[in-house]
């Protein structure tokens, strides 16, 4: 409860831009984010939101893509094009792997498909905030991370160690090494195990500080 609330403080202020061709989607995401702290915004369209940004710049931006059309992919290559630092998360109207990875190339920092759950959007925006304001993934990339060669360790297991600690999500990862995002998440998994790392933030200090743990048996 005190982490929720600490958070709620923390992003008061922040502005999300939700941007779904139903306006009772707009509202319905709004008041699940202004329920968090958020100031919201919302259009109905690619047209919509850059006239608004005209007159206020968002802190993030949540986007629907739609089959057939082409306005949720306009939203999110302008706003690449923009580089002013907006988080973008992207939501699909189904699990569809193509729009998903089109998204991701296209400026999008993590893909959502429909129906959404509400606790894990937030986090998702929260998540990509956080690398913007550069404790996440883009700032820890310009470290030069070295990783000290421990036994315990597969090769494979070493580079999806190296990518996480350089910020990399699973999916970054797996595209990284060819992999599928589930074979990351099982190789992570051992990783953790064998350094006796609780969870992501855990391992990262381990690996950019040198204090490794004894290895669990």
């Amino acid at each position: 409860m005190h982490e929720d609330c600490y958070r709620s403080f923390i992003d008061r202020g922040r502005v999300v831009h939700i941007v779904d061709p139903d306006p009772l989607i707009c509202e319905a995401l709004s008041v699940v984010f202004r329920l968090e702290g958020f100031r919201t915004l919302f259009s109905l369209d690619a047209r919509g939101l850059f006239a608004a940004l005209q007159r206020r710049r968002p802190d993030a931006v949540v986007v629907t893509l739609r089959p057939g059309k082409d306005d949720g992919f306009v939203v999110l290559r302008r706003l690449k094009a923009l580089r002013r630092g907006i988080a973008v998360v992207a939501l699909d109207d189904g699990p569809h792997i193509e729009n998903a990875v089109a998204a991701m190339k296209a400026g999008a920092a993590d893909v959502l498909a429909k129906p959404v759950d509400p606790d894990r959007l937030v986090r998702a925006v929260r998540e990509t905030l956080r690398e913007i304001d550069g404790l996440g993934a883009a700032h820890r990339r310009r470290r030069a991370t070295e990783i000290s060669d421990h036994t315990q360790l597969t090769p494979r297991e070493r580079e999806v160690m190296q990518l996480i600690a350089e910020g990399a999500s699973n999916k970054e990862a797996g595209r990284e090494l060819r992999i599928s995002p589930r074979t990351v998440e099982v190789h992570r998994a051992r990783v953790m195990e064998k350094l006796g790392a609780r969870n992501a933030a855990d391992l990262t200090r381990i690996v950019l500080t040198g204090e490794w743990p004894q290895p669990r048996e």
